[in-house]
């Protein structure tokens, strides 16, 4: 009976057991600044007013996860259509934090900066990836990076 209690008890760990790297291929969506001037006459004289508003842009983007042996530690590479302009990244890199990795999903969170700290979670079985940004949000599929020794072409 004590083998089934150890068995169960490690079954969590058996998930992380390999070194995971996953390449995520998505939908950004990001808010971007737009400006439109306009020119108006008014009481015969032209002025010009500056109008600045919020707009919704998507586009294609990668997200890079990396996973140590244990599943205690993990980095995230983003693309540049999240990365802040002030950041706490090694070059390009983030830690993961708050990492959780079950046989279901792989949960964690980084600190982009002192007030953007997005949560990452990968669903294991579909590969659907969800990421939600101050400003933003990326959408994707996940799959494992080739072998670094293998070449694609």
């Amino acid at each position: 009976m004590k083998y089934w209690v150890l068995l169960a008890w490690a079954l969590p760990t058996i998930a992380a057991a390999t070194p995971l790297d996953l390449v995520c291929r998505g939908t950004i969506t990001s808010t971007e600044q737009v400006a439109a001037e306009t020119s108006v006459r008014q009481d015969g004289k032209w002025t010009t007013a500056t109008t600045t508003m919020d707009q919704r842009v998507q586009s294609d983007g990668t997200v890079r996860v990396q996973l140590a042996e244990d599943g205690a530690q993990g980095r995230v590479r983003l693309p540049r259509g999240l990365t802040p302009m002030v950041s706490r990244g090694k070059e390009g890199w983030w830690d993961l934090m708050k990492l959780r990795v079950t046989d279901d999903a792989i949960r964690g969170e980084l600190s982009l900066n002192w007030l953007n700290k997005p949560k990452l979670v990968i669903d294991r079985r579909t590969g659907d990836i969800d990421m939600r940004l101050l400003g933003g949000s990326f959408a994707g599929i996940c799959e494992r990076a080739p072998d670094v020794d293998e070449r694609k072409f």
